[in-house]
């Protein structure tokens, strides 16, 4: 075969350190745009983007296997240092230590993408502790709820 043919769409999600509520308009609105930014140039598409004053979700179409975790890295390093950098009134802004990022079957693009823009509706009545456990049991990964938000 002379081409290769591969996608990876892919659901991230992790939260402010401490799940302190950073996260809020329009702080919000100008991580995720720096966020775009970042994703951007490093050449993956980016489907959608939303979460909640203390957590993101990113849906990625990842066309070629890549280092998620060296992504989500740069995602979160350079995010961080955009909002302590540029005076926009928390000096203390972290993301957690870890994330979650959770395979996503072409079919379910448009499911999960809705999912990510009901955030703010989803939450009103399970929190995001609760949301990340059931994102953990749904894809039937292993965890002790002692360690899972470690920071």
């Amino acid at each position: 075969m002379s081409h290769s043919y591969t996608i990876f769409p892919t659901h991230c999600v992790w939260g402010t350190k401490g799940r302190n509520n950073f996260l809020v308009p329009p702080l919000d609105t100008l991580v995720y745009k720096y966020i775009v930014k970042i994703v951007s140039k490093e050449n993956v598409p980016l489907i959608e983007i939303g979460g909640t004053c203390d957590h993101v979700h990113l849906l990625l179409l990842m066309r070629r296997p890549i280092d998620l975790a060296g992504l989500v890295r740069i995602i979160k390093s350079r995010s961080s240092r955009f909002v302590r950098e540029h005076s926009l009134g928390r000096a203390d802004f972290a993301w957690q230590m870890g994330y979650g990022a959770f395979a996503v079957s072409a079919s379910q693009i448009d499911t999960v993408k809705r999912y990510i823009q009901n955030q703010e509706q989803h939450h009103k009545s399970r929190s995001f502790e609760n949301e990340y456990f059931g994102l953990l049991d749904r894809h039937g990964i292993g965890y002790n709820k002692r360690d899972v938000f470690g920071d």
